[in-house]
């Protein structure tokens, strides 16, 4: 990264300043290519860093402009540089030449073709989350053209994903889909239904925010966990090719997944973003029968998701149990799970916390815990 121009710097420059006729008149001319829309920023008290960084196809160019008082603007570079070639490896690779970060009169962040305007942030980390959640707005909706008016969770779902993705890898000491989960289930009750229109949510309260951006983005984690990484991938890369200078409905990011996983999925849709169902996985009880342990579980919610169970033995070793979602689809409420031997010293349900489950609490099962449903809150 180097400094274009510092606080010393600023002011009026060479080709700017006036001309012994009296003309300092610059024109500067502007042209880019398979673009919607068009954004500039100006001020006589930013400086200006510039990085660059491979995107796969090529190198792009990386620009910052703010104030040198705002110390977290200072990392805004090297988190667009970060950003863009991230997504270039994860999705596809960035095809513009220049990506700007501009400190904007705005309270969050606003995304245009190769810039966006950012507010105030408070922190470094606060700003790269707001940096890479607009930068991955050049992907969807920008190259992946939906329609954010009808299906607000078609971008703004993906680009939470992408985030926190991209949070997970730059602050690799943090598990960022644990805050995004229990951002979701903290405010589960006031949910609506992500696939309506956007002038239908409620103009008070967070319902608009969580069907658009927490809840598509934590049911993406989960269908990763669902289908596993390489497969979702491949979906994930294939919907924005296929896409990319179009206009896709949900319709078309829900096929290209089938196509891809080779598998119908209409159920994890429904729940997904056609409802507000809750998932609730309990271990119901824990019983020896004969040389073998058997785990039944029970589904107390609504929202059908397989079961992942995670046994482990007092001598260390560990097995890991699936269970689908036939059983649920087909009407039952409780499935047995049969495990080898006796010696079983611990049992967990979601070991790895990808499926959205509301109550964890009743999740873990020791010998010396009682199995069942908690009273405590989510």
């Amino acid at each position: 990264m180097i400094s274009v121009v510092d606080r010393t710097g600023r002011g009026v420059g060479i080709a700017t300043e006036a001309t012994p006729e009296g003309d300092s008149t610059l024109t500067w001319q502007f042209a880019a290519e398979q673009v919607r829309d068009v954004a500039v920023g100006a001020s006589k008290q930013f400086v200006w860093d510039a990085t660059s960084t491979e995107t796969g196809t090529g190198r792009s160019m990386i620009h910052a402009f703010y104030r040198p008082e705002k110390a977290p603007w200072r990392r805004s570079a090297e988190f667009a540089q970060f950003t863009v070639a991230h997504l270039s490896d994860t999705v596809l690779p960035y095809p513009y030449p220049q990506m700007t970060t501009i400190e904007g009169p705005i309270g969050g962040g606003i995304e245009s073709l190769m810039v966006t305007l950012m507010g105030d942030l408070s922190s470094s980390e606060a700003l790269f989350g707001v940096t890479y959640h607009e930068i991955s707005h050049m992907w969807f909706p920008m190259l992946v053209g939906t329609n954010e008016k009808k299906y607000a969770w078609l971008d703004e779902g993906t680009t939470t994903f992408n985030e926190t993705e991209g949070r997970s890898a730059f602050y690799p000491d943090q598990n960022a889909w644990v805050r995004s989960e229990h951002n979701h289930r903290s405010v589960t009750f006031v949910e609506i239904p992500s696939m309506r229109h956007a002038d239908r949510y409620p103009v008070d309260g967070p319902a608009r925010f969580v069907a658009s951006y927490d809840k598509p983005g934590v049911m993406l984690h989960a269908l990763r966990g669902i289908l596993g990484a390489e497969t979702f991938r491949e979906a994930y890369r294939m919907y924005a090719e296929r896409w990319t200078y179009e206009h896709p409905t949900p319709y078309d990011f829900f096929n290209t997944f089938e196509d891809v996983a080779g598998r119908e999925l209409d159920w994890f849709w429904r729940g997904a973003f056609y409802e507000s169902w809750t998932m609730d996985h309990a271990i119901q009880s824990v019983s020896c029968q004969g040389d073998s342990t058997v785990v039944t579980v029970a589904d107390e919610g609504r929202l059908p998701m397989p079961v992942f169970l995670k046994a482990t033995y007092a001598d260390g070793r560990t097995v890991e149990r699936r269970v689908d979602v036939d059983a649920w689809l087909n009407g039952r409420r409780q499935v047995e799970v049969v495990l080898e031997g006796e010696s079983v010293s611990r049992v967990v349900l979601n070991p790895d916390g990808v499926l959205p489950d509301l109550y964890r609490s009743n999740n873990e099962w020791t010998p010396s815990a009682p199995s069942g449903k908690s009273e405590s809150t989510p």
